[in-house]
């Protein structure tokens, strides 16, 4: 009697015909996920992502001109000067303690303008992100199609899997969970902020209401007459006077406001825009790995 001979086991035709199938059906998922790709899909979610953001861009860019508006008005509040009297020389700024607000609302304005800036180009960004991801889960399917077709050896076995694993989660995140967060985020932050950013805005609407009016007459430039010019120089000085009061009121009593204010503002921002859909991405990704 002989012994059996030892080698690799045969696989039985039933487990080959079900890994032939596995293999169709993973070829048609990648199929349809590359056709995703291709599809108005990334745009549509691209332009849903864009409207949010514009949303955002939109407000940025409302706070940044408010802010340049107050930092123009205390420029020109600061150059203003009161000279000495009879027997004394040399004039005085009476405005110089302002320096600080007005650096701080310089470089506050700078921060919204890259805040905009980055709401600009994450809703351009959106579409190509999400096509290609939907590549990607299209070469999961495909490395998994492959997979079954070749079966099962423990070297190739693993380093397949490994591949399958990062295109998936890669895939995910880029086509379905990105946009998703973007949209989350914005919208959560929007409700959990609402009175704030209110409170806020009305502050800085007031300030720059009265900055307005200083930097007004400087920002009219057209042709007039010989008298008309005097006129309105004087009509000009006479506002920029009384603005200057105005103005350096509003700071003096609302600085601090101001101050919490600007600091609200940017803080809101920040958390609509990259905390809260990082922490939802974040999230996403981890349980998108831990199930796959």
């Amino acid at each position: 009697m002989t012994a059996p001979r030892l080698g690799r086991p045969t696989r039985p035709p039933a487990a080959e015909a079900g890994g032939l199938w596995r293999a169709v059906l993973w070829a048609i998922a990648g199929a349809l996920a590359f056709g995703l790709a291709l599809s108005p899909v990334p745009r549509a979610a691209g332009t849903l992502v864009g409207d949010r953001l514009g949303e955002v861009a939109l407000a940025s860019t409302g706070v940044y001109a408010s802010l340049k508006t107050i930092n123009a008005g205390i420029s020109l509040i600061q150059e203003a000067q009161l000279g000495g009297g009879v027997g004394v020389s040399g004039a005085v700024q009476p405005l110089a303690w302002l320096d600080p607000v007005d650096d701080t609302v310089e470089r506050m304005a700078e921060l919204v303008f890259w805040v905009a800036l980055g709401a600009t180009l994450l809703a351009l960004s959106v579409e190509p992100f999400a096509a290609l991801g939907w590549v990607c889960l299209a070469l999961a399917a495909l490395v998994r199609c492959g997979g079954c077709l070749m079966g099962r050896g423990r070297g190739r076995g693993r380093a397949a899997r490994a591949g399958e694993r990062g295109l998936t989660v890669l895939g995910l995140a880029l086509a379905i969970l990105l946009p998703a967060a973007v949209v989350l985020g914005l919208e959560a932050g929007a409700r959990l902020t609402e009175a704030r950013w209110d409170g806020a805005m009305a502050t800085l609407s007031a300030v720059t209401e009265e900055a307005d009016r200083v930097v007004e007459p400087y920002s009219e430039a057209e042709e007039e007459s010989f008298v008309q010019s005097l006129r309105n120089r004087w009509e000009g000085t006479r506002d920029f006077v009384s603005g200057y009061y105005r103005l350096g009121g509003a700071l003096w009593a609302e600085s601090e406001a101001l101050f919490g204010a600007i600091l609200t503002l940017a803080g809101v921002f920040l958390l609509r825009l990259v905390v809260l859909p990082a922490a939802i991405l974040a999230a996403a990704v981890a349980l998108v790995r831990r199930m796959a």
